[in-house]
């Protein structure tokens, strides 16, 4: 695993795994990224599994609406989309289609206390990004391979231009993989 202070925007330590949103203040949303796909936690509700091969890649993959501002597809450049006031609301949601039956999904999370950065929530957009169009998402919940990519991203030049971010997110893939 990695140590507790290591994060990637809302993606973070939580417990043995990793999880979106607060996982630590009662009665929050979050969604903790299991081996056998993402559960969403919710206080008014029972958790909700998605096995990860229910999620469709082609075309929209993962991405995650700040609280109105939007989805961030992870087939959109990223610079565009972008938008400042996004990291600092209240939460957001993980958003994508599933099949078997189709729907759309939304699973909300709550923020953490900190400021989420630009360059990490751009960061975390790209990993979601390049792990949807390799149909690779299932990586997300080995907790050791995980630790390892947002490390590596979280060590990166704290103000890359795009395509810097993309490469660091490639060569952080890539070394997760070999150290496998």
């Amino acid at each position: 695993m990695t140590d507790e202070g290591t994060h990637l925007g809302p993606l973070a330590p939580v417990g043995s795994g990793w999880g979106f949103g607060n996982a630590t203040r009662p009665g929050s949303h979050w969604v903790e990224l299991r081996p056998d796909g993402l559960c969403h936690h919710q206080p008014d509700d029972e958790d909700l599994l998605i096995p990860w091969h229910r999620i469709m890649t082609y075309m929209t993959g993962i991405g995650i609406d700040w609280n109105g501002f939007g989805r961030w597809s992870s087939h959109q450049t990223l610079p565009v989309t972008l938008r400042p006031k996004a990291v600092h609301r209240p939460g957001g949601w993980l958003v994508m289609t599933v099949r078997h039956p189709y729907e759309d999904v939304r699973l909300r999370f709550d923020r953490h206390p900190r400021q989420y950065g630009l360059v990490d929530a751009a960061r975390l957009e790209e990993l979601l990004g390049q792990l949807s169009e390799r149909d690779r998402l299932s990586l997300l919940g080995d907790p050791d391979w995980l630790g390892r990519v947002v490390t590596r991203l979280t060590a990166g030049d704290p103000r890359p231009s795009y395509r810097v971010l993309c490469k660091e997110v490639t060569e952080a893939i890539e070394a997760a993989d070999a150290a496998r």
